[in-house]
């Protein structure tokens, strides 16, 4: 929650009174979207019981489980559906599931848990889904576990390739799954089956952001059974382009280039660096390195502009993949460049990025949520977030809204649709403009927390907010709510109980 008296304190400090007006209409327009999504709920639920739709196909549901108490309690919440065309097949263990899959004639289905209950407008809802939303292949919910709502992201590809974050219960296609059975075989473990089905469904896949069902399942067990890191395929005709921007920093650009020698394997890479006017003792030095390590070295004196030196940089760039890297950090990991490369490459991915800690230990980076409008680094220095997710977001893959600058990998193509970074942000929130900017297209911005650098950032920059800082800072705050007021208010990835 936030605290009133020190958020108009923080707000006004930062731009005073405009300052103080615009924090406040950050924060109206949140509740406003909450509202928004309550009254999308509602509308919904009044479609359904009008029956304003159309019943395009019958559902199965598969139940599985040995209580026959609890069974009938799922079976009696079905038969208290709206919707009516669901037939309801009992099944025993996954070989069983699959047999009933490839036998059956409905176009969709849900696997359900003896237990489960469902509001009463759920089915009703698919319907809707896949009357308005063509080649749908997947729907899910969020849901009620003992009376706690459980609010899962948007969908999030990369997430659900580290775990099951949806869970059991989705409609999925039987399409899908039956080509799943065929191309994979037998798989003796039923939780292990539906979320390899739920992994195969693509992007059409379509959220229900209520608590439209209920489990009795322990949610910790179910998101958490099977764990999952893929690193993905490089083909040797890519090139990566490490491009990196610094000045008169030349011990740090030295320990990061061995680094980058150390731990880069058997993959093609480019570094360009581009300098905005180290001083000649300092260029000396420079230039020595990268005669030393195979840098391109672009000396451009001008005032520091992180957006204007990484775009120089990409002119200069040949590779298909860019890779924007700070030069006060450090690799720690084997095979690096290949993971977040497989990454990069996938379909529908955007800016790709790694986690940072401080040379203590101590988490520098894992993801940036927006928070009531605000960009937040989740779980920084390891303090506790209040809505921090039950699943290990500081090991596996997972999908936000924005990844930092200080080490950021994207397609070349992808960089230059968007028109790179934007020279506005000299320093602050050019990463969160340009990963928006992604996010805005479609495409899902990723983090390896594999992949581990260190980032030799203060662990304090108090000294960096003057007055005068935190009033740009709102300058550039406010240009991002301008641009991105669909996606910059309420965060689609992380996404915090009502």
């Amino acid at each position: 929650m936030i605290n009133p008296v020190k958020f108009m304190i923080t707000s006004f400090k930062r731009g005073g009174i405009s300052g103080l007006n615009a924090d406040l209409q950050v924060i109206k327009a949140s509740r406003k979207r909450r509202h928004n999504r309550r009254t999308a709920t509602d509308k919904l639920r009044k479609k359904i019981q009008k029956r304003n739709y159309i019943d395009k196909y019958e559902i199965a549901v598969l139940i599985t489980g040995k209580d026959e108490e609890l069974i009938e309690t799922t079976i009696n919440s079905l038969m208290s559906q709206t919707f009516d065309k669901i037939n309801i097949y009992k099944v025993n263990d996954s070989s069983d599931i699959e047999r009933t899959i490839n036998n059956l004639s409905e176009e969709f289905f849900c696997l359900s848990y003896a237990g489960d209950t469902f509001d009463e407008i759920l089915f009703g809802a698919f319907s809707c889904i896949i009357d308005e939303h063509e080649n749908v292949t997947m729907v899910y919910t969020d849901e009620n576990i003992d009376g706690r709502e459980v609010r899962k992201p948007a969908w999030s590809p990369d997430t659900l390739s580290g775990h099951n974050y949806i869970g059991h219960f989705a409609l999925l296609s039987t399409e899908v799954a039956k080509k799943y059975i065929s191309d994979n075989g037998t798989d003796k473990d039923l939780d292990n089956l539906i979320w390899n089905i739920e992994k195969s469904c693509g992007e059409n896949v379509v959220q229900i952001p209520a608590a439209l069902m209920g489990t009795k399942v322990d949610i910790r067990t179910e998101f958490l059974k099977y764990q999952n890191i893929p690193v993905y395929n490089v083909g040797d005709d890519n090139l990566i382009s490490i491009i990196i921007a610094s000045k008169d920093n030349p011990k740090c650009l030295s320990r990061l280039l061995e680094s980058i020698k150390k731990y880069t394997g058997n993959i093609r890479y480019e570094i360009i660096l581009v300098d905005n006017g180290s001083n000649d003792e300092n260029k000396k030095k420079v230039a020595e390195l990268c005669d030393t390590y195979n840098v391109r070295y672009l000396y451009e004196p001008m005032p520091f502009n992180f957006s204007k030196m990484c775009n120089l940089g990409r002119k200069d760039a040949k590779g298909n993949l860019f890779l924007f890297l700070n030069d006060d950090t450090e690799v720690k990991t084997d095979n690096w460049l290949y993971i977040l490369a497989g990454e990069a490459l996938m379909p529908k991915r955007g800016a790709i990025g790694a986690r940072l800690l401080y040379p203590g230990g101590k988490l520098q980076h894992g993801g940036v949520a927006l928070l009531n409008g605000l960009p937040v680094h989740i779980m920084k220095e390891d303090d506790r977030v209040e809505y921090v997710d039950l699943v290990e977001r500081q090991r596996l893959p997972y999908n936000y809204s924005v990844l930092t600058a200080a080490c950021l990998m994207v397609r070349s193509n992808l960089f230059d649709a968007v028109g790179g970074f934007d020279e506005l942000f000299p320093n602050d929130y050019n990463d969160v403009d340009f990963c928006l900017k992604l996010l805005k297209r479609g495409y899902h911005n990723c983090i390896r927390n594999d992949v581990i650098l260190t980032h030799y950032e203060s662990l304090s920059r108090g000294s960096e907010f003057t007055k005068a800082k935190l009033k740009e800072i709102h300058h550039y705050l406010k240009i991002i709510h301008e641009r991105y007021v669909d996606v910059s208010i309420e965060d689609m990835y992380y996404r915090e109980p009502y």
